[in-house]
């Protein structure tokens, strides 16, 4: 019997160890993949980030209930779309925002919806920041999203394309207007990557 607890609390504290470690690994491997991105290595920016996600994966696996492990892997592919969008990689780098997006929008107290924004930071004003937060990565993502899905799909993704970028617009005009965390240089930020997505669809500005 003791034998068999020994063994338990070894593997125990042999997968706390393994957790620990894909941590600061992930950790590591994101400050590498900005480093070399900033340096303009963008391949080993890549990779990096593949590595990075290897290790928040098998901590989604080792945690699942931990959801920040998710907002971190959403944070990778966010950045990867942008930086696989450098390289020429139009497909991939669509294939990482659209998974970030849908990430994010699982993360989002409002789920995408614009008109769920105002009541929500009416009535969770002590979760706040938090909450502004996370909505605020959510129509970043989609704005990103609308504009590579634009440029890589043209107008068979139209309307998706449009649904997103107007998505991300509202909800930022609703967070600069109600909120205490964003303005609206946030506002004009995500209105230039709408705006770049029309341009992709050859639409006027509007």
């Amino acid at each position: 019997m003791l034998s068999a607890v020994c063994t338990h609390l070894g593997a125990l504290l042999s997968g706390r160890r393994g957790i620990e470690k894909d941590r600061q690994r992930a950790s590591s491997a994101m400050r590498r993949s900005i480093a070399c991105a900033e340096s303009g290595d963008l391949a080993m920016a890549v990779r990096h980030s593949e590595d990075a996600e290897a290790c928040v994966q098998r901590l989604m696996r080792h945690e699942p209930e931990n959801t920040y492990h998710r907002f971190v892997l959403a944070g990778l592919l966010y950045n990867r779309a942008t930086i696989l969008d450098g390289t020429g990689a139009g497909a991939a780098a669509l294939a990482a925002a659209r998974a970030a997006s849908e990430l994010y929008e699982d993360l989002d107290p409002s789920h995408g919806d614009p008109s769920a924004v105002e009541p929500l930071l009416r009535g969770f004003r002590d979760e706040g920041q938090e909450m502004e937060t996370l909505i605020a990565h959510a129509a970043d993502a989609r704005a990103r999203f609308a504009r590579l899905l634009a440029e890589q799909q043209g107008e068979s993704a139209a309307t998706a394309a449009r649904q997103h970028g107007r998505a991300a617009v509202r909800t930022y005009e609703v967070l600069a207007r109600a909120g205490q965390h964003f303005g609206q240089a946030d506002v004009d930020r995500v209105r230039e990557q709408y705006r770049a997505a029309r341009d992709h669809l050859g639409e006027p500005d509007g």
